[in-house]
Parts: structure tokens; sequence; C-alpha cells
């Protein structure tokens, strides 16, 4: 659903089932966003966003978003914490999760979904479990 959700609104998403998936997905490639669920087997969302901030590069920074089925104002902080920039709890109305990454400073995010006069798709790495 998060995949669809994201096409729908003219991302282009590359999929990732794990966070060492994930992980490697930006290794090899340049993404614009991360949307990451927390709740993953193995290496948690948290993790991903940590091991993503220690990079010694330019990756480091890419705008991150946390989407998880736990909410309130602790676990909010975990994932900020964490590193991420944002954080979606679910279930979300589909805009919620595409304006999120509109929220970011703009001279960190280079492009998103449908920005205004763009044709060129945001590419984003979708961690979640298949």
């Amino acid at each position: 659903m998060i995949a669809t959700v994201l096409r729908g609104a003219g991302a282009s998403v590359v999929r990732a089932g794990s966070a060492v998936e994930a992980f490697d997905h930006l290794s090899e490639q340049s993404f614009d966003v991360l949307v990451s669920d927390i709740a993953m087997p193995t290496e948690d969302g948290h993790s991903l966003a940590r091991r993503v901030r220690a990079r010694d590069d330019d990756k480091s920074r890419i705008p991150a978003v946390a989407l998880t089925a736990y909410g309130g104002p602790l676990q909010r902080q975990l994932a900020l914490s964490a590193g991420f920039d944002d954080y979606v709890k679910k279930p979300f109305a589909p805009k919620d999760l595409v304006r999120a990454p509109r929220r970011f400073d703009p001279d960190q995010l280079h492009q998103f979904i449908k920005a205004e006069g763009r044709r060129q798709k945001a590419e984003v790495l979708s961690a979640f479990l298949r």
C-alpha cells in the first residue's frame, strides 16, 4: 500500500523488505526520501535511521519519514532521536504520507512528489516487510 500511495502521487519507489536491504539500496543509489516502517524483524527502523545518519557521505542527510502503528509522544521522540525527520502514525490517510516530506527544509529536500512545474519523479526508498 505504501508504494502504491507514493507512486500514485508521482514518486518513483524502490521497495526494500528489510532494513539491511534498504541500507544496501542506499549504498548503491541516491534517493530523495527514505520512508521506513519502525517494526521490522532483525533490524528495526530506528536502527536503520541511526546507521544512515552515521554514514560519512551526503547520503547521511537523506530526509527520512518513520511510519509506525505505535502512537504517542514517546514513540515520536524515539523516531526523531533515531534520526528520522518526521513521523506518521498508521493507519494514515494517503495525503498524510504524501505531505510529510513536504514539511522538510526546502534546502534539504531537492524534489518530492509532483513538485509544481517539475516532471522529474522523486526517488523514494521504502523499507517495509513484504
